[in-house]
């Protein structure tokens, strides 16, 4: 009687650890998915129209099939060439005000991914 209680016990406490782990992968999962999309938090912050926000998502479809291209042959100055390209398009439906503002935040986007390396890389 004792050795049935012993294993009722210890299958009982296996499943319920099993449980745990499934519902601590379950909210990794979910984190993942809550990614914030960055056209939205980049036409936020410049204050974008509707109208900008279609003309520039139609300026960056234009692109998308050229830079898919460009990254399987591997030319780096070829891809830098179509971004400054592109860039020009965008710009030339911002406003002064909106360009500056653009400049500014990928400035801050810059430091923010430099931060962020430096919490990842080892400390020596």
């Amino acid at each position: 009687m004792k050795k049935i209680l012993l294993i009722v016990f210890l299958f009982a406490f296996g499943s319920f650890s099993f449980a745990q782990q499934k519902s601590s992968t379950t909210n990794a999962t979910s984190i993942k998915t809550e990614k914030k999309n960055n056209f939205d938090e980049w036409s936020d912050a410049l204050n974008l129209t509707e109208t900008q926000k279609q003309q520039i998502q139609v300026i960056q479809e234009n692109y998308k099939e050229q830079k898919v291209t460009i990254r399987k042959s591997g030319v780096a100055q070829d891809y830098k060439k179509l971004n400054d390209k592109q860039q020009a398009e965008i710009n030339a439906v911002l406003t002064p005000e909106q360009i500056k503002k653009d400049a500014d935040f990928k400035a801050v986007k810059i430091k923010e991914k430099e931060e962020k390396a430096a919490i990842k890389s080892p400390v020596k």
